[in-house]
């Protein structure tokens, strides 16, 4: 394994562990502190953000699939620097969603 392909792995491990982390936080009750924070200043939340915060509990599925994409990207893809990336690109963005639904910048701005 190359030390390119080594340091890809990486980034796609630690975004996964980042979801799996997001997930827990989520589950912890951090998701009524989140929403309370739009009614305390009374403007209505993003439609993105409640679509999350409404299907929060399925969302454990976001570290899974991301695995699974990681590890048929290893095991039948061995030497296929475009699969690993594919699973990257899929691990990243659906963190970046999951920390946009927490912290939505266009709506902060006008908080």
């Amino acid at each position: 394994m190359t030390l390119k392909r080594l340091g890809l792995l990486g980034v796609c491990v630690f975004s996964i562990a980042l979801q799996a982390a997001t997930y827990w936080f989520w589950s912890k009750g951090a998701i009524p502190k989140f929403s309370e924070i739009y009614s305390v200043f009374g403007h209505a939340m993003p439609l993105w953000t409640k679509f999350v915060f409404a299907t929060w509990r399925q969302w454990w599925l976001a570290p899974a699939v991301s695995t699974f994409l990681l590890l048929g990207a290893l095991i039948f893809k061995r030497n296929s620097m475009s699969a690993l990336a594919v699973s990257i690109l899929v691990a990243m963005i659906v963190l970046l969603a999951m920390w946009y639904a927490m912290y939505p910048l266009h709506a902060m701005v006008h908080l």
